[in-house]
């Protein structure tokens, strides 16, 4: 007769009720009721690109790319409610690009892709449940590609990262007025050359 160790039985015994159990932890992507996107002749597909995600008065904000004209909200970061930008909002475009959000002072602040051809501005709300309650803060000073608001904890200096495959920048923003600091801006990376591999450390 073959005995076995009485750990092994139960570990046989209890691991398919183990694996059945319902998963705690999720990978991207989760499945949101995404915008559709179509460019030219392409088939119509749903997208959601570029997620930003801030933590506002306990839940979680989406912002995404391409996606309906709105954002979402969660309470847990799996189950998610779609908000639309009201139509007293006056962004320039309702389905924007690469959005950079950040808690700042009791606000939550958004800003979009910008470009010459196409300016964007900073939007805040204390009430982000309601979709009209953003004001417009300031026209952004340069036309930010794939910006990213950053808030240094030990300071609270606020700075703009931006730059997508140009050469990338740093630049700290006036914290009242978010007007670019005169002297901070600082090239991070140079331009990205397709025939040199990109070496990070």
């Amino acid at each position: 007769m073959i005995r076995r160790p009485l750990w092994l039985l139960v570990l046989l015994f209890s691991a398919p009720f183990t694996c059945a159990a319902t998963p705690l932890t999720y990978c991207n992507p989760i499945d949101l009721d995404d915008g559709i996107r179509q460019v030219h002749d392409e088939p119509p597909h749903r997208h959601g690109a570029d997620p930003a995600i801030a933590l506002f008065k306990d839940r979680y904000w989406l912002f995404s790319t391409w996606d309906r004209p709105g954002y979402r909200v969660s309470d847990d970061l799996v189950h998610w409610s779609y908000i639309p930008f009201g139509p007293s909002v006056k962004l320039p475009s309702k389905t924007y690009t690469a959005a950079a959000v950040a808690v700042i002072d009791g606000w939550l602040y958004f800003t979009e892709f910008g470009r010459a051809s196409k300016p964007v501005a900073l939007y805040r709300t204390q009430n982000p449940v309601d979709g009209n309650a953003w004001q417009k803060v300031a026209d952004m000073q340069s036309p930010y590609a794939d910006p990213c608001l950053f808030v240094d904890p030990p300071s609270g200096k606020v700075f703009m990262y931006h730059g997508l495959d140009k050469p990338i920048h740093g630049v700290e923003l006036d914290r009242k007025t978010f007007a670019e600091v005169p002297g901070t801006d600082t090239q991070l990376r140079l331009p990205f050359d397709r025939d040199k591999p990109i070496v990070d450390g």
